[in-house]
């Protein structure tokens, strides 16, 4: 979905939200993985934030889909997407210059390991991100509305 990486942010949600039902039940798990291995995987990378945000939307509603079905192999998903998240954790630390992305991609860890809570991961993420939350917190402005953040922005 090359709309998915829009500069405008209601372009972005809308793309996430319209590709959960385009995504069967069965495959949800490996298009979550799938567009997560496509991010940088560290942050040296050349990033581009509006693509960034687009793929962390797009997880965040796949995974919430995948939250509500019942799941044979909850575990064993879970741990999956757990591990396909934390392999780009980096997106979520000062790292990432854009607190639009780092803030949403802790949303993401954060819904990840509410979602496989007896997964043996999830102790070390929950404690990870109380640190991190409280830096992205104390690092964002006053004031601060999408879009203002000029790396955020399509070259």
């Amino acid at each position: 979905m090359a709309q998915a990486g829009s500069p405008l942010l209601s372009v972005r949600v809308l793309c996430a939200r319209a590709l959960v039902p385009l995504v069967g039940v069965e495959t949800q798990v490996p298009v979550m993985c799938g567009i997560l291995e496509k991010m940088a995987a560290a942050p040296g990378e050349q990033v581009v934030q509006n693509s960034l945000h687009g793929a962390i939307l797009q997880v965040m509603h796949l995974l919430q889909q995948w939250k509500d079905a019942t799941r044979k192999n909850y575990l064993q998903e879970s741990r999956s997407i757990l591990q396909a998240i934390l392999a780009r954790s980096w997106v979520a630390t000062s790292s990432n210059t854009c607190p639009i992305t780092r803030a949403d991609y802790l949303k993401l860890l954060l819904a990840a390991a509410q979602s496989c809570d007896t997964c043996p991961e999830r102790e070390r993420v929950l404690l990870a991100l109380q640190d991190e939350v409280s830096m992205v917190m104390s690092s964002v402005e006053p004031g601060f509305q999408v879009g203002s953040c000029p790396r955020f922005r399509l070259n």
